[in-house]
């Protein structure tokens, strides 16, 4: 009976809630402007390190309609600091109106792990437009594989011929990149991607950007809509079924103890 009670209480210890283990981690967060030059624009970069961990070998780059442009490498990002990059783009543009453009900063961990945060940024070319088209997303836990969706509405009168392509982290790769739908006037379809992890970590969550554009009456329209990624590679059944468990423990702890109680004690003497 010692032995039951000595296997209750380990069980109460492994499954009783303790204090985390707290681990060092990159936490980037990064923005992204424009400005228009008699060239092109220029996209300007800004990334902080709000972890606890320092980031090495920084890269910045901006891509807009196949044009790419990528910074020199900023070689250390301590927590707490940040780094700026100005990257100049000149894509061919014909349509007045909105234009996507696709901000990403690669990095490293101290240990070599390549890393990348994602974010966009847009402009305008001679005038701007509001389109009337979205999309909506959903959010999504991945494991290995997975599958990401929008729903894409028309509000306009006319029917729409629209090409959404998705933008994910290098962690992550979608398949297709890019699909185009047609949508009628009042109309609303979904796009559904297929998604593979490449390099994605346990329960950390990745930001996939739809990039919705389309053409009408003389000029090109564009939106972004943004889903989130949860990965979840390996599930914790102990944290799942925890208190179930405890509570058995616990159960088993009282009756050895009860049966300690009640059992008949043995009594010596001399006669």
């Amino acid at each position: 009976m010692k032995t039951a009670v000595v296997w209750a209480l380990t069980l109460c210890l492994f499954l009783c809630p303790a204090l985390p283990l707290r681990a060092e981690v990159i936490s980037m967060m990064i923005s992204a402007t424009c400005t228009g030059t008699p060239q092109g624009v220029i996209v300007e970069v800004t990334a902080v390190n709000k972890g606890d961990e320092a980031a090495f070998d920084l890269r910045a780059a901006a891509r807009c309609r196949e044009v790419e442009a990528v910074s020199a490498a900023e070689p250390k990002l301590r927590p707490g600091q940040s780094f700026t990059a100005r990257l100049p783009i000149s894509p061919k543009l014909e349509l007045p109106g909105a234009y996507l453009v696709e901000v990403w900063v690669d990095f490293q961990d101290r240990n070599g792990q390549p890393f990348s945060a994602l974010s966009h940024t847009s402009f305008a070319f001679k005038e701007g437009v509001n389109p009337e088209v979205f999309a909506e997303p959903e959010q999504v836990e991945l494991r290995r594989r997975g599958r990401v969706s929008f729903r894409l509405t028309n509000k306009s009168r006319a029917a729409r011929q629209v090409k959404l392509r998705l933008v994910s982290p290098r962690e992550l790769k979608a398949e297709p990149e890019e699909q185009e739908l047609r949508i009628e006037s009042g109309q609303t379809r979904a796009a559904t991607f297929s998604l593979e992890n490449l390099s994605a970590q346990d329960r950390a969550g990745y930001p996939v950007l739809g990039f919705l554009e389309y053409e009408a009456d003389g000029r090109h329209y564009a939106a972004v809509s943004e889903s989130r990624v949860r990965v979840v590679l390996v599930e914790n059944i102990f944290k799942k079924y925890r208190w179930g468990l405890f509570v058995v423990s616990a159960a088993l702890m009282l009756a050895a103890g009860l049966v300690q109680v009640l059992e008949p004690k043995a009594h010596t003497g001399r006669v």
